[in-house]
C-alpha cells in the first residue's frame, strides 16, 4: 500500500509541475503579437483577408 501511495504522490507532484509550466506558457493572442512587429502580409494571412481589404480597414 505504501508503494502505491508513493507512486501516487510522485504522479501528483509531476502533474503540479506540468500545471505550472502550462500556466506560464499560456498567453493571449495580443501578448504574442507584442513580442515582435507583424507586417501587412502576416496580418492579411492571419485575418484571412486580401491586402486591399486590409488597406480599406486602415483608412
Amino acid at each position: 500500500m505504501t508503494e502505491v501511495l508513493s507512486v501516487l504522490m510522485t504522479v501528483l507532484y509531476e502533474v503540479q509541475k506540468l500545471q505550472v509550466l502550462l500556466k506560464q506558457s499560456c498567453r493571449t493572442g495580443l501578448e504574442q503579437f507584442c513580442d515582435e512587429w507583424v507586417d501587412g502580409q502576416q496580418v492579411s494571412r492571419l485575418l484571412n483577408i486580401s491586402p486591399r481589404s486590409l488597406q480599406t480597414l486602415r483608412d
